[in-house]
């Protein structure tokens, strides 16, 4: 008589349960990185969106443990089930792609909610939205842990060193899916290719488990030394709540270190992803430890406490020992070699970490467990209260922690949380325990104090600064400096380690022209945007043009760092025309049913966090959608600290949606920046008409010594043919192929832009008399305007100065 498939059970060979781990755990930190990506761009990249993105991810995990493990007691084929599982990943990541991306379901209803309600009925509905697009592929990832371990543990005896393996295996695919997702897949063959790369490793995994398998009759196989209860044993008491602080610790040392570390590295997607992969080499390298010991010791518990302690000494000794940042890179980086450095240096500090937060989680789960009976309910257990540490963490330091007790004291609470924790496990379970309680006590003690005493400064100060302003917001760290240089002193307003606006001549030109050079275009603006508060200076100018100005900024505290710029911005807070909105840019303009005369887009570092994604097509394309039919787009671009190739891709995705796109370059001030701008239709600057208009900015225009109409119009260095011609095969950079979020890193921040400036001159080939209209007795001004931009520039770019 034939066997039902009930009634069969299913075999594979451990080396092919090795590979199917770590694979599983690759496919599963890219789906990570992958969807905190794309629902950033659905859902913007405040800290609000972000931390609901990754607390829906994780406790998708964790229920899904929770679900799974206990249905691997009511199946008697475990690696049958999570075989079906894997598949049903890919399928269900593949519709929740397909509708985010191909239908408008999401975005159709989300613009709707972000226009008619106010922010708690739409952060709702974000919640909601999440948990439709993650919640089902992510509950389905949760359990192939927990089957796993079904499969895999038999025996008492091994039952620490084999979960330790499992644990093992799948945090290397995880270290190993965050450097493909965060290095190469996204960078050569774009998000969706990355998806499908993932999606693939799913598939691929349900056939090597199907073709692999050999079927056998006989009875699953029980543990050599004991029966299977019908109920779990009873747990250990407190090992939930060790489960509980190991997450807890874990996620909320990643949130505070990566909080540090930006405050000294780049910023780019480089440091943060060697961040995060420092955390999940960490944990495996922990482990590695672990398995040689957990089946071994004679004393789990012991092991356990002295890793909370050893794991609280470490964190103390890195946050006394973050000083020599400060040390050997008292500035910020100048080249590609020092940001390397940089950014391993954050590597090295969250690797560090981890090695001691890789132990404790599998030596939890071996005391929780007790025997390997029914393993795969208890290890989904564990799994689902580790996963609520992990939320719990995650949003207790980004948005309690952080915000109102500061960096430092973050990380006191956290340290602080490892010694009370060994002290409060060794008083409950440890016989003889007195030892163990009063190194806790006294490490306790010592790194409090050590770290207070220490007056530890976690962000960067530039050599002779003085410190006007600090605050530590939701989003970033905001700074204001003032710095004396030679006979010259500024002031100075950085987010993180990026300086976003100045007090420095070149600093004041850049806001006030970023302003000036698209509205004295329009006549009579009634609505414009600018993108980036910063200084306030941009915003000021724009008022002097009559106009209403809507200034989106991300960060809080930067709104209150801008007081201390206000002879720049002339209190443009107060001023009634003005609305100063907290939000993600991207999201406001993709959303909004407001359209602007101009929009502004003024961001100082492309490869920052995430501005990237504000010079790619969709995101221009956004910008376009909320304009008035004759209304102008701009955007500041780095002339240096790039590469030309970078450079001719930028302009190629600017001009990809605007066809009339036309560059402008302040030659007088020897700046490093350029202003592009986008109009309906061929740029025409009427001299005239640009002259009456900027009567009403006339003193603004004086501060920076460029009130003359014609020093203005010979500003534009190439016109729209010249931009056309000189993109002509440049790659675009798109949300799905984000080119210039990778490329040519060898050229961030070098001070490069004269001769990129040299082959830009080498480009005009247009008459650039055609953009303008002038009555014949301006034609000899404007023309001897133009003689003396040229001349100045080829000074520059031959090294003499004009």
């Amino acid at each position: 008589m034939s066997k039902t498939s009930s009634q069969l059970n299913w075999y594979v060979h451990p080396s092919i349960i090795y590979g199917v781990v770590f694979a599983s755990g690759a496919a599963a930190l890219m789906y990570e990185l992958l969807w905190i990506r794309t629902l950033n761009l659905l859902f913007g990249v405040s800290s609000f969106a972000v931390t609901t993105v990754v607390s829906i991810f994780l406790l998708g995990l964790g229920l899904g443990g929770y679900f799974f493990g206990r249905q691997t007691e009511k199946t008697p084929t475990p690696l049958r089930l999570y075989a079906w599982i894997e598949l049903g990943i890919a399928a269900l990541t593949g519709l929740s792609l397909v509708a985010v991306e191909y239908t408008p379901l999401f975005s159709g209803l989300h613009a709707l909610i972000y226009n008619h309600a106010n922010l708690y009925i739409l952060s709702l509905v974000r919640l909601l939205m999440t948990c439709v697009i993650l919640f089902p592929a992510t509950f389905c990832l949760g359990g192939t842990v927990p089957i796993l371990c079904k499969y895999f543990i038999k025996k008492d005896e091994t039952l620490g060193s084999r979960f330790t393996l499992l644990y093992l295996l799948n945090t290397l695919g995880g270290f190993t899916g965050a450097i493909a997702a965060g290095f190469i897949t996204v960078r050569f063959f774009g998000t969706t290719a990355s998806y499908l790369m993932a999606i693939a490793m799913n598939v691929a995994i349900f056939f090597t488990i199907r073709a692999c398998r050999k079927i056998s009759t006989a009875p699953p196989e029980k543990s050599e030394d004991h029966a299977v209860p019908d109920r779990p044993e009873p747990p250990k008491r407190n090992m939930g709540l060790a489960l509980f602080i190991s997450g807890f610790i874990a996620l909320g040392f990643e949130i505070v270190w990566i909080r540090v570390l930006t405050n000294f590295g780049s910023g780019t997607t480089l440091s943060s992803t060697l961040i995060l992969s420092g955390f999940l080499l960490g944990f495996a390298i922990g482990s590695v430890f672990v398995v040689r010991l957990i089946d071994r010791s004679k004393n789990v518990l012991r092991l356990l406490v002295a890793c909370f302690i050893t794991l609280g000494t470490a964190a103390t000794l890195s946050f006394l020992g973050f000083g020599m940042l400060n040390t050997y890179f008292p500035d910020p980086f100048i080249s590609y070699k020092a940001m390397l450095v940089e950014s391993f240096v954050g590597f090295g500090f969250s690797f560090v970490l981890a090695i001691f937060m890789g132990t404790i989680f599998p030596l939890s789960v071996r005391l929780y467990a007790g025997t390997a009976a029914m393993i795969g309910r208890k290890s989904g257990y564990a799994y689902f209260i580790n996963s609520l540490g992990t939320v719990a963490g995650s949003i207790t330091a980004g948005f309690g922690l952080i915000p109102f007790v500061g960096i430092r004291n973050s990380g006191l609470v956290l340290i602080s949380l490892c010694f009370l924790t060994a002290g409060y496990l060794a008083i409950r379970l440890i016989q003889g325990r007195r030892l163990l309680i009063g190194i806790a006590a006294v490490l306790l003690v010592a790194s409090c104090a050590s770290i207070m005493a220490s007056n530890q400064v976690f962000h960067r100060l530039s050599a002779g600064s003085k410190e006007l302003f600090y605050a530590e917001g939701l989003s970033a760290t905001v700074t204001v400096q003032e710095i004396t240089m030679l006979s010259e002193t500024y002031k100075t307003l950085n987010v993180d380690s990026e300086t976003v606006a100045s007090t420095h001549h070149t600093g004041v030109v850049d806001s006030k022209l970023l302003a000036h050079i698209p509205l004295m275009l329009i006549d009579e603006p009634k609505r414009a945007v600018t993108v980036g508060y910063g200084s306030g200076g941009t915003s000021h100018s724009m008022l002097q043009y009559g106009c209403e100005v809507i200034a989106l900024e991300i960060e809080r505290q930067v709104i209150e760092a801008s007081r201390e710029f206000t002879d720049l911005n002339q209190h443009a807070e107060t001023n009634p025309k003005l609305q100063i909105i907290i939000d993600d840019a991207r999201n406001y303009l993709a959303n909004t049913e407001t359209a602007f005369d101009a929009i502004v887009t003024d961001v100082t570092n492309l490869k920052y966090k995430s501005n990237p994604y504000l010079y790619t097509q969709e995101y221009f394309e956004a910008m376009r959608n909320a304009l008035a039919p004759d209304g102008v787009a701009a955007a500041w671009v780095p002339l240096g600290g790039l590469s030309f190739s970078d450079l001719k891709i930028l302009l190629k995705t600017f001009q990809t949606v605007y066809p009339h796109t036309t560059v402008w370059y302040d030659y007088y001030d020897a700046t490093g920046f350029l202003i592009i701008t986008g109009t309906p239709e061929k740029m025409l600057f009427d001299f005239e008409k640009v002259h009456q208009r900027i009567q009403r900015a006339t003193t603004d225009l004086e501060s920076i010594e460029l009130s003359d109409v014609y020093s203005l119009g010979s500003f534009l260095l190439l016109g729209e043919r010249d931009v056309k011609m000189l993109s002509a095969g440049s790659a675009v950079n798109t949300d799905d192929r984000p080119v210039l979020e990778f490329t040519d890193l060898d050229s961030y921040s070098r001070p490069n832009q004269f001769k990129n400036l040299e082959q830009l001159l080498a480009s005009q080939n247009e008459i650039l008399e055609s953009y303008y209209t002038f009555s014949s007795s301006d034609e000899e001004k404007i023309l001897q305007a133009l003689h003396n931009g040229r001349t100045i520039m080829n000074g520059y770019i031959s090294g003499i100065a004009p």
